[in-house]
């Protein structure tokens, strides 16, 4: 067999192969934030508002993270407020005045009747307090 059939035989295999891996490259995370976003829970409030006005504050954080979303949710009842920062879908920061992570959370979730308004361009802080779920 002719050599340079040989070389031919394997610039074609080298060239058929990178093709091949070249299509099933890995995700990236600009593929992740092209992704179309889930259509809301049917009876949902649209963006910026709670859902059914004043829905548990646990089952508001729920449908944030069940939707993947980031911004910051801030959660009002009276003269109390709290604000909680979700970063694709992962709660990792809450301060409430001088409370911060798991016990203005807490906090917030003890006051009952609450109000609150999700922002998704809202600035994110660097503090992160939660390095695991929240119980």
């Amino acid at each position: 067999m002719p050599l340079w059939l040989v070389v031919l035989a394997v610039i074609a295999i080298a060239v058929g192969l990178a093709l091949v891996v070249g299509v099933r490259r890995p995700r990236s995370l600009e593929d992740e934030l092209n992704q179309a976003v889930p259509p809301p829970p049917v009876g949902a409030a649209p963006p910026g508002q709670s859902p059914a006005g004043h829905a548990p504050l646990a089952a508001t954080i729920e449908a944030l993270v069940r939707n993947r979303a980031t911004g910051k949710l801030e959660v009002t009842s009276g003269d109390r407020s709290c604000s909680i920062y979700f970063l694709f879908g992962h709660l990792f920061h809450a301060e409430s005045g001088s409370f911060k992570g798991e016990d203005a959370l807490q906090a917030a979730l003890a006051w009952g009747q609450s109000s609150s308004e999700f922002d998704p361009a809202a600035h994110l802080p660097s503090e992160e307090t939660f390095l695991r779920p929240p119980a």
